[in-house]
């Protein structure tokens, strides 16, 4: 286990760089120490799971700029980082590289990536597990111990974020503009839909939110789209001069007066810029709802017609049943506010006590949630946004499927050792969602634990060959 001082500076600071992160986890590091983390020569889990979250946009547009003429932007990238370190590189555009300077240069603008600091702490609350009677983080194979202040300091940015004082700035469309528009080219596409693109087309330093179920839509989207356009269902159209950018408004516009000192703070992708081929809206429309999305009925028509006010309003529908689509993994039954309150199901009536809530696992691997006389069905993937803490889901899972009484058998053996620990959480995040004051899970005595709460499960799950409905 590994202390670490406090920082005051983090508190202050609007953003935190790699280093800083790699500190606040590790406690006082030597540049070496940091560079070795980042190459997974060292503490190979952290390394690896700092890559994955680079990777997939938490940190947002991690790209490292060389100086201008250099001709070369690499990224965080360790394979590529590891390949050349031995030597010379010749890169896809010929680009000689010496190895070991380029190397060390590399890692040090990485070490030096300003990050804004709600990206970092939720990658931590969704990387790690808080033990805050210890004012520990668990990891599957290590665990950091935070000095209290700092502690503290990361839920003073969470509350800072949950008033409203920290927003996730997304484009302000006009929603008449886009539909207006002749062509739209990918980035265009996403915001149209959902209120903004990839995460890792944001700037680091800029907060926004990571959604993953959000990326996997819009991936699922541009796959549509390359389909289309490879069956020639969709045609690209090159823009007539230079590209008309329909996204003006990031929610960012105080850094660009600084704009020199940031390259590629837009968010369209560098061929977008340059303004090539783009696609024709309601073809897009009509791809998207041949595919089953919620495209309103009489939208691709007005867009047709040139009615303009009538196919704004049906746009703010459409972005309405895509973000509900993404909510609840389901298109919505005709208004989209009344689908919304269909799913209300949470917080439990005011006489609820646990005896009165049943948990159930279908073969499917779906849970039916049964309160009194009211039931709702959830995909694990719709209890992942109920249970934020992926140990809290788990261990509820494994309680249900294997029945109320257990023990520490009921994990696997590098987690036993946490049992407590997750079943204080699980009973913190069960009091939260229904709540009921009642303890959901009591001591049963010798390591053992009861639920006060009811579980089922279909026979077929009881197998030990049974074991996929867990996989993350």
């Amino acid at each position: 286990m590994k202390s670490i001082n406090t920082f005051e500076f983090l508190s202050e600071n609007e953003t935190w760089n790699i280093s800083d992160v790699l500190r606040l986890l590790c406690g006082s590091l030597k540049a070496h120490e940091s560079e070795s983390i980042i190459l997974c020569q060292s503490r190979q889990p952290l390394g690896k799971l700092m890559e994955t979250a680079a990777a997939s946009g938490r940190f947002g547009k991690v790209t490292i700029y060389m100086e201008p003429g250099t001709g070369y932007t690499p990224d965080w990238d360790i394979p590529f980082l590891t390949e050349i370190s031995g030597g010379h590189f010749t890169d896809e555009n010929q680009i000689e590289i010496n190895g070991g300077h380029y190397v060390d240069g590399h890692l040090e603008l990485i070490l030096d990536l300003s990050v804004h600091p709600l990206r970092v702490i939720e990658w931590i609350d969704d990387a790690f597990e808080y033990d805050e009677t210890s004012h520990s983080l668990l990891s599957e194979s290590e665990t950091f111990t935070l000095n209290p202040q700092i502690f503290a300091m990361l839920q003073e940015w969470r509350t800072r974020r949950d008033q409203g004082e920290i927003k996730d700035p997304v484009a302000d469309t006009n929603f008449e503009k886009l539909i207006k528009a002749d062509l739209w080219v990918r980035t265009e596409i996403h915001v149209a839909l959902f209120g903004e693109t990839y995460s890792t087309r944001y700037p680091s330093f800029i907060y926004h939110h990571y959604k993953p179920k959000l990326e996997e839509h819009l991936r699922t989207v541009d796959t549509y789209i390359e389909g289309a356009i490879a069956t020639e269902k969709l045609k690209k159209y090159p823009h007539q001069g230079a590209k008309n950018l329909l996204i003006e408004n990031h929610g960012f516009d105080e850094y660009y007066k600084n704009k020199d000192h940031y390259q590629g703070i837009d968010i369209y992708n560098e061929n977008e810029l340059k303004g090539k081929k783009g696609v024709v809206p309601k073809s897009v429309l009509e791809v998207l709802k041949f595919k089953g999305y919620p495209v309103p009925d009489g939208l691709i028509e007005a867009i047709n017609d040139g009615k303009w006010e009538k196919a704004s309003k049906l746009f703010k529908k459409l972005r309405e049943g895509f973000l509900y689509f993404v909510e609840y993994d389901e298109l919505p039954s005709g208004d989209i506010e009344a689908s919304k309150k269909e799913k209300e199901f949470f917080p439990a009536p005011n006489d609820t006590e646990w005896s009165d809530v049943r948990f159930s696992l279908t073969e499917e691997l779906q849970i039916i949630i049964r309160i009194k006389n009211k039931e709702q069905l959830f995909s694990v993937t719709r209890l992942e946004k109920k249970f934020h803490r992926k140990p809290s889901r788990n261990l509820l899972l494994r309680i249900i499927r294997f029945g109320g009484m257990f023990d520490k058998s009921i994990l696997d053996d590098k987690n036993q050792m946490h049992l407590k620990h997750y079943v204080s959480n699980l009973r913190k995040d069960l009091k939260e969602l229904f709540d009921i004051s009642e303890n959901p899970i009591e001591s049963a005595g010798e390591g053992n634990y009861k639920t006060t709460f009811q579980t089922s499960s279909s026979s077929a799950l009881l197998s030990p060959d049974n074991d996929d409905w867990d996989s993350e």
